[in-house]
């Protein structure tokens, strides 16, 4: 039972029967945005930029640091404006580790408006002018949102050579996997610094036209991952319980 289109194909080649059942997440999401109310749930009316530093310690260690320098580089550039940035804690654990990245910022940026919610990320993704986003399934979210987004990861020195050596896919992010192309920037180990970051999120936020562009990308892509995944399972099962009882 695949859940990506491109799947079945990979399995087919190895001998085992697959069938695509589409994504949970595509039927989830809305397929209209409501951004407005989405804002005004979390009482912001000014440019809002998502950040999800990712689910695991290990993430929140190596990318945190890294994401909260990027939103004081971002804090600068907008001074005296009116910017919010919206992080949603993936879970309780985690809340230590952030709590003391966001008191540094706090302490560096006086005034800065950053919002931590107890998960709900999508509530963050729905409010989003952009969303800068830990490469994982989150991703997937962001896409299904249609929002912008600029993808980070770090991993230690030694597991970063081997996933070299493996050949892998010249992008790591799901929206590019999917789509098969660079639609949206990823910086990884030596390239994921700050200012870059800033700089990648700033590219949004100045072209309009690029991010028009974007949605419709993922809005073809909400269509083809959105089926109903539920009935398509309970069909492939029952097919293959008549096949192994003939």
């Amino acid at each position: 039972l695949c859940l990506f289109p491109f799947e079945p194909e990979i399995y087919e080649k190895a001998g085992i029967a697959a069938s695509y059942v589409g994504h949970p997440l595509a039927s989830e999401i809305p397929e209209i945005v409501d951004q407005v109310g989405a804002k005004k749930s979390l009482e912001i009316d000014g440019i809002t930029i998502a950040v999800l530093p990712g689910s695991r310690q290990s993430e929140i260690e190596l990318i945190g640091p890294l994401f909260f320098e990027t939103m004081a580089i971002l804090a600068n550039q907008f001074k005296g404006q009116n910017l919010h940035f919206v992080l949603p804690v993936a879970a309780p654990h985690l809340r230590p580790a952030i709590e003391g990245l966001r008191q540094q910022l706090v302490t560096s940026h006086p005034g800065i408006q950053l919002i931590l919610l107890d998960g709900e990320a999508n509530r963050a993704l729905a409010a989003a002018d952009v969303v800068l986003i830990a490469s994982g399934t989150a991703t997937l979210q962001a896409a299904l949102w249609k929002k912008p987004m600029v993808i980070s990861y770090k991993v230690p020195w030694l597991t970063a050579q081997i996933m070299k050596r493996q050949g892998y896919l010249p992008y790591v992010g799901l929206p590019n996997i999917l789509c098969g192309e660079f639609v949206v920037p990823e910086l990884l180990q030596d390239a994921a610094k700050p200012e870059d970051l800033a700089r990648e999120v700033m590219h949004w936020l100045n072209h309009p036209e690029a991010v028009q562009a974007l949605q419709k990308r993922f809005e073809e892509l909400h269509r083809i991952l959105k089926r109903p995944t539920g009935l398509l399972v309970a069909q492939a099962i029952e097919q293959t319980i008549h096949e192994r009882v003939r």
